[in-house]
């Protein structure tokens, strides 16, 4: 009858209408987690650039020792390859979206990694009069996913160096029982809880 008829199809416009808000809330979490990615990939990228472009006008305006022209030239082409991975890897939207990203652990040296660091940041750290040394044993090694690992110690020391002024960044590394354990100090201002 009509009644049922009536009935029926306000459940079924009740039905649709939760369907359209549940995708709009979706769509809604999408676009947030769209623009976090496009912030972080930007955020990424800016150091590789900085090191890249700071070096290269270095090497232009002969500011740099002939002596060290070599080492320059290749973490010049560190950094490029560097940033050529995280374009690969980064800006696969849908590996972001979905959440897939797998850490792709590996076996490396602490040492190495943690100079590597040091190396490409030295000359940011310098323009502001700060210096950055490593203390760790040469034989210490490091389970964890190499790039992940190394976005995450670029950005901790960039802000290390952004707070501190005409004083010292230091990357430490210590065996903790059967746990590698890696530090940054700094003797800048420090950074509050939030």
């Amino acid at each position: 009858n009509n009644f049922d008829e009536i009935g029926a199809l306000a459940i079924d416009f009740n039905k649709m209408t939760q369907t359209l808000e549940t995708s709009q809330e979706e769509i809604e979490r999408q676009e947030k987690r769209r623009r976090q990615f496009i912030a972080d990939v930007s955020h990424e990228m800016r150091t590789p650039l900085t090191t890249i472009s700071g070096l290269t006008e270095g090497l232009v305006n002969d500011i740099i020792p002939k002596s060290e022209t070599d080492r320059c030239i290749a973490l010049i082409d560190t950094e490029a390859r560097r940033l050529t991975k995280l374009v690969n890897e980064n800006l696969d939207y849908e590996k972001i979206r979905s959440n897939k990203i797998k850490l792709q652990k590996t076996r490396f040296n602490g040492k190495e990694f943690l100079e590597l660091i040091k190396e490409q940041l030295d000359y940011v750290a310098s323009e502001k009069g700060n210096t950055i040394t490593v203390a760790i044993d040469k034989d210490m090694a490091i389970y964890a996913d190499y790039d992940r690992l190394t976005q995450v110690f670029i950005n901790i020391v960039k802000n290390s160096v952004q707070f501190t002024e005409n004083g010292q960044i230091t990357l430490t590394g210590t065996q903790d029982y059967k746990e590698s354990v890696l530090t940054i100090t700094d003797t800048g201002i420090g950074m509050n809880t939030e």
